[in-house]
């Protein structure tokens, strides 16, 4: 939960990542670079308006196209990283199968007799009394789709038996309660099975009607979070089998957007063509390619009923980001001459959905034919308009989200993928007044922001120019967003060089700075730690106004002159520009300035706000200064100021400071008081204030959750998703316990994938260093594989919490990949010479005293 915690290994590999340098750098008016060095031609002097600068790679020091590595440092070769990548992958696997102690080679027969005394104990473990969980954990473990398999090269038939047997009971479980903790999700369950070559078109078709008939019986009653956990999974199980023979190994990273890229892509005449020859079951089969035919029975009832979900309001976020999928399907019940009567008989597989279906029957034949023949549809969200089974079918206006995505992340391989499609797109200039508002498969100048803001904030100013020049070439003119968007990444990332550079630029291309222009460019300093400099620019923007001002009121006094409202020419500062720039010094504890700051500001005639109050009250809660507070807040009320839910949330840090000694009845009186006292002031708490609840909560739990759990139920009445920080706390609670309480870490987990944006990096690295800890090293190195897979990296702290576990377990083969892997990511240990950073230099410091970083060196 510290914001300090930084990964380098990320940064590193973002940085070699920087596209190549592009043929096209011949354009007219082209934004080339950012370095103070700049070069024009003839043509580019014809449009001195805008930004002329000529790249320049070297603009960020110490990138991988510049840094020289240290002369006792032998460079690796970019191809062994191929290696590296399948010694990693092996070794994920060994760490579930430790050698053998003995010398003497294993029999060439040891692992299919292994693997049939595991059935033995799996089957034993169904027949008894063993959590349902537990036996399906013990199945992936020894049979997943992720271990190494010598002896056989399809699944065992002697395991068949007992995997039917194990889905079976789940199916019987998830009857009694689908939204169960203690199971396996019917996503997870259809990747496992399918990957095995073993997941039935009937069990599938079973799983789903649980989750259709739980949607439709509680629809109108249970909270909106169940409805969504509900839609996501069987969204996610057909997205697992609406892929062909091949596709079976790319299914989405942990925590990410399904990929409905590998949707069958048919033509009308297709679909057409198999109704007539094969029939309804056969027509719908499209969906489905790895399930055989005699087992799709109920598949075109589990369809239409799926059709009805996703294109009703509560799903039309679903409906948008998987229209390739909801396209196929509606491209399938408009085929001509399907009937209810083709599809309606006995083989429903649920008599509920199939009565659901009937009554909707006419609803979904006009929803099918709308979205087949006239796209967008008036649904509450766009269809994509292409044409179905186009190679671009998949793209659409989620693309926002997926940069944003990317960005939480820190995934700049993922922008450098949608930038090359997104870049392929017709311009559609727009003048629409909301920011971000695109249209689906248009470039415009809101989508082109974004995508500068994020190259900007990777500290990746070359992709952000090329993105400019490629708005000039397709005739839209930057604009102050535009300029406020190069601001916004510089300040994001802390390059207050680079920010002052943005900015001279857009006053030497003869822009004028909005508030939200100089506001950017103030804070960005300040965050910098720039204090000087951003208070500086600060009293510029008000000098810069004055000038104008007197300028249209000569004769009037400069006690007149700022007080006055806005005047051509200059902008004004406003609360939003002190109240950055108060923020960012109440952060870096330079409260004397702030007082000078709220002063300057007072002689404009610029008076505090609710934000204001709330950056001053929270220094003052947190370093227990109780009466500065509370004079605080009278002197608010007295303003007129009402409190919002910020304010309460700052306060929530006193009320639980000392209630460690409360029993679980009081915390819940103290919660139920807090959250009245909020609904009386008209204020709605968000995930921060429930963040802020739990935490404090767990830190008193004393092993007792009922608290918690009442809090994450409100968050669930609310319609609310836990953030990461949330899960991030519950995972390190059931961490902490003595013993750990693994299997609450493991539902915690699938629970937080479910969602998108559930988990962040913070997340994993405290599930990895959580596993070290117990000596659990086996599924720490599953979870960085599939973060490696996901191409995100784990923080040096949790690398070296876990490079110490296998240490301490005697795993040095284990041991020295994870330090290869590194090596080869980072560049070595000399980077922490250079930049000092501590879990760095602490991580190459252990693999120094255990002589793996030698082996390396020398290797």
């Amino acid at each position: 939960m510290n914001p300090s915690h930084v990964c380098l290994a990320c940064r590193q590999r973002l940085g070699a990542l920087r596209p190549s340098r592009p043929v096209q750098w011949r354009p007219r008016a082209t934004f080339i670079s950012l370095s103070n060095n700049t070069r024009t031609t003839t043509d580019e002097k014809a449009t001195e308006k805008f930004l002329k600068l000529g790249e320049d790679e070297g603009i960020q020091k110490g990138t991988p196209s510049t840094r020289k590595p240290a002369a006792n440092l032998r460079v690796p070769r970019p191809a062994r990283n191929n290696r590296c990548e399948g010694e990693l992958e092996a070794l994920f696997e060994k760490s579930l199968h430790p050698p053998a102690v003995s010398e003497d080679a294993p029999s060439p027969l040891a692992p299919s007799l292994e693997s049939y005394k595991h059935v033995e104990i799996l089957k034993e473990k169904l027949s008894g009394s063993v959590p349902l969980l537990d036996s399906w954990h013990y199945f992936v473990e020894h049979f997943g789709p992720d271990v190494e398999k010598p002896a056989f090269t399809s699944t065992p038939s002697f395991l068949n038996s007992a995997a039917h047997t194990l889905v079976r009971q789940i199916i019987d479980a998830k009857r009694r309660d689908p939204l169960s903790d203690r199971l396996p999700s019917v996503t997870e369950i259809s990747k496992v099975y399918l990957r095995l070559g073993i997941l039935s078109g009937l069990d599938w078709s079973e799983m789903i009607f649980i989750l259709l008939e739980h949607m439709l019986r509680s629809e109108q009653k249970a909270p909106a979070s169940i409805h969504e956990r509900l839609i996501t999974d069987m969204l996610g199980a057909w997205n697992v089998v609406c892929r062909q023979k091949g596709d079976y190994h790319h299914f989405p990273p942990l925590g990410s957007d399904l990929n409905w890229s590998y949707v069958p892509r048919v033509s009308s005449g297709d679909v057409n063509q198999m109704y007539r020859k094969r029939g309804a079951q056969a027509a719908f089969g499209i969906l489905t390619p790895p399930l055989k035919l005699r087992h799709l029975q109920a598949i075109p009832m589990a369809a239409l009923a799926t059709f009805v979900i996703l294109t009703n309001s509560l799903a039309s976020t679903h409906l948008e980001h998987a229209s390739p999928f909801v396209s196929l399907l509606s491209q399938i019940i408009n085929t001509p001459g399907i009937a209810l009567g083709h599809i309606y008989g006995k083989d429903d597989g649920s008599p509920i959905v199939a009565e659901f279906v009937k009554s909707n029957w006419v609803t979904i034949k006009e929803r099918a034919s709308q979205m087949s023949e006239d796209l967008p549809t008036k649904l509450e969200q766009p269809i994509d308009n292409r044409k179905l089974g186009s190679d671009d079918s998949y793209r659409g206006s989620f693309v926002q989200k997926r940069l944003q995505d990317a960005l939480k992340r820190g995934n700049l391989r993922q922008v450098n993928e949608i930038w090359s499609d997104v870049v392929q797109w017709p311009v559609k200039v727009t003048n629409s007044p909301q920011p971000y508002s695109m249209k689906r498969g248009t470039f415009t100048a809101e989508l082109a922001n974004l995508f500068i803001l994020i190259y900007m904030t990777f500290r990746q100013p070359n992709p952000a120019i090329n993105v400019w020049n490629h708005m000039l070439r397709s005739g839209i003119q930057p604009t102050l967003q535009t300029w406020n968007a190069m601001l916004s990444g510089c300040k994001d990332s802390r390059d207050w060089k680079t920010l002052e550079v943005v900015w001279k630029r857009m006053l030497a291309s003869g822009a004028q700075p909005d508030v939200v222009c100089w506001t950017t460019r103030i804070s960005g300093l300040i965050e910098a730690y720039q204090f000087d400099s951003g208070i500086r620019a600060l009293d510029e923007m008000g000098r810069t106004w004055l000038a104008a001002a007197k300028v249209q009121h000569p004769k009037m006094k400069l006690e007149q002159l700022q007080l006055l409202p806005e005047v051509d020419g200059a902008a004004k500062p406003t609360i939003e520009t002190i109240n950055g720039a108060v923020a960012g010094l109440l952060r870096k504890h330079k409260s004397e300035a702030v007082h000078h700051v709220l002063a300057w500001g007072g002689k404009f005639g610029i008076t505090p706000d609710i934000n204001t109050y709330n950056a001053l009250l929270r220094p003052l809660i947190r370093s227990g200064h109780t009466k500065q507070a509370t004079a605080l807040l009278q002197q608010m009320q007295k303003a007129g100021i009402q409190a919002d839910v910020a304010t309460f949330t700052t306060i929530l840090d006193e009320t639980f400071r000392r209630s460690e000694h409360h029993t679980p009845e009081e915390q819940k009186e103290i919660v139920d008081s807090v959250f009245f006292e909020m609904e009386e002031a008209g204020v709605q708490p968000n995930l921060l204030t429930y963040g802020t609840i739990i935490y404090q909560l767990l830190q008193s739990s004393h092993g007792n959750l009922s608290v918690v759990n009442a809090v994450m139920e409100r968050i669930a009445q609310q319609g609310l998703q836990p953030s990461p920080q949330i899960y991030t706390m519950i995972i390190e609670y059931h961490f902490s316990q003595r013993p750990p309480n693994l299997d609450a870490v493991r539902a915690i987990i699938e629970r937080a994938t479910m969602v998108v944006g559930g988990t962040d990096y913070v997340f994993w690295d405290r599930v990895v260093e959580g596993y070290a800890e117990v000596g659990e090293t086996a599924l720490a190195l599953r979870v960085m594989g599939n973060l490696h897979r996901a191409n995100q990296k784990l923080g040096y702290l949790a690398m070296r919490m876990l490079l110490f576990a296998l240490a301490q377990n005697e795993e040095w083969d284990a041991a020295r990949t994870l330090v290869r892997k590194v090596m080869l990511d980072s560049g070595g240990p000399s980077m922490a010479q250079v930049h000092g950073k501590l879990g760095e230099v602490l991580f190459w410091e252990l693999a120094a005293k255990l002589h793996l970083l030698d082996a390396e060196q020398n290797g």
